[in-house]
């Protein structure tokens, strides 16, 4: 439990790791003043946070894909330019000095391939930037789609709008409007609004995992209630930024 909140929940500011770091505190404050408001407040929030149902609500309107087996065949009738995905990074080992795409990104980008080649369209990749090996990405890339015209690559994004950059700047060398996009479930909303921003239409996201579906457990309180708070806090914020900022209208959204 311990490792678990180090390393999902205090990876930045949040407000489930702030509770973490603040709860001994509150009761170290509780048991020397003797007071417990304070306390009573910081608990209800932790068991209101501990439940899945809590998260997963707040996911839900920003989960907006679908996975991959909804485009088998349904679609086949859509009009569409080419399609786009974000890979997911490398799997590295620094001791070894060692990267290979990530399991999650092979899969990805090979279900974006094979939807592509369904629709006679060209695959759009934007690679992700990885401090430690910055090259190996579009070389391992390279490699896994050498001498294919219709696949077009791009690497080194750091943060959604790099990659939105990228994949804009590749549609436009193959005039295409219309994207089919496979990025993770809880990016997809935001992701689309930026490409939308840039004149470009989505009509399908597709993703790997949805985690807003609901089941009688998300009514048990676990870690997994304040791993999806997090991450639906940190869209949310991010939404928030890219509206005051301009980089998307609500339009877009």
């Amino acid at each position: 439990m311990i490792d678990y909140s180090l390393s999902q929940l205090i990876d930045g500011p949040s407000l489930p790791g702030g509770l973490l770091i603040g709860l001994p505190l509150v009761l170290l404050w509780a048991w020397i003043s003797g007071r417990r408001g304070m306390l009573y407040v910081f608990l209800g929030l932790f068991l209101i946070l501990s439940l899945p149902v809590t998260g997963k609500l707040l996911l839900y309107p920003l989960e907006i894909g679908v996975l991959v087996g909804g485009m088998k065949g349904d679609n086949d009738d859509k009009e569409i330019d080419a399609v786009a995905v974000i890979s997911n990074g490398l799997q590295r080992d620094l001791e070894l000095d060692l990267a290979v795409l990530s399991s999650s990104s092979l899969f990805r980008v090979k279900q974006a391939e094979a939807l592509a080649e369904r629709y006679k369209v060209p695959l759009l990749i934007s690679g992700t930037m990885d401090p430690f090996f910055p090259e190996k990405e579009q070389e391992l890339l390279n490699d896994l789609f050498k001498g294919r015209e219709d696949v077009a690559i791009a690497a080194k994004a750091h943060g959604t709008l790099a990659h939105v950059d990228n994949i804009a700047n590749l549609a436009k060398g193959h005039k295409a409007r219309r994207l089919v996009l496979f990025v993770s479930g809880i990016h997809a909303l935001r992701t689309r609004a930026v490409l939308s921003s840039r004149q470009l239409e989505v009509p399908f996201v597709v993703v790997g995992v949805i985690d807003s579906t609901f089941s009688w457990m998300d009514f048990v309180p676990s870690f997994n209630g304040f791993f999806h708070v997090k991450h639906a806090l940190k869209e949310y914020a991010g939404l928030v930024a890219y509206l005051y900022k301009g980089q998307i209208k609500f339009k877009d959204v």
